[in-house]
C-alpha cells in the first residue's frame, strides 16, 4: 500500500509534497527505491516534507555494507 500511495502522490504536479512514514512496511530495497522517487520530486520550486526516521538508519547500514563489499573486492584483486 505504501508504494501505491507514493506513486499516486509522485504523479501529481505540486509545489509541496508531504509524506508520513513513506517507508513503513517496506523492505530495504523498496525503501531505497521509494527514497529515489521522493528525491526525484525535489527541484528549486518544490518542497518535500517527510517523516521517515527509519529510512536513514537503513540507508546508513546499506552504505556500510557497500563500503565493506568494495573493500573486500579491492583487497581480493
Amino acid at each position: 500500500m505504501q508504494r501505491f500511495a507514493i506513486a499516486i502522490v509522485a504523479i501529481r504536479d505540486a509545489n509541496v509534497y508531504m509524506f508520513d512514514e513513506p517507508s513503513s512496511y517496506l523492505d530495504v530495497k523498496q525503501r531505497l527505491k521509494a527514497a529515489r522517487v521522493i528525491r526525484s520530486l525535489l527541484n528549486p520550486e518544490t518542497y518535500v516534507i517527510s517523516h521517515a526516521h527509519l529510512y536513514w538508519r537503513e540507508r546508513e547500514r546499506e552504505r556500510e555494507r557497500e563500503r565493506e563489499r568494495d573493500y573486500v573486492h579491492r583487497r581480493d584483486h
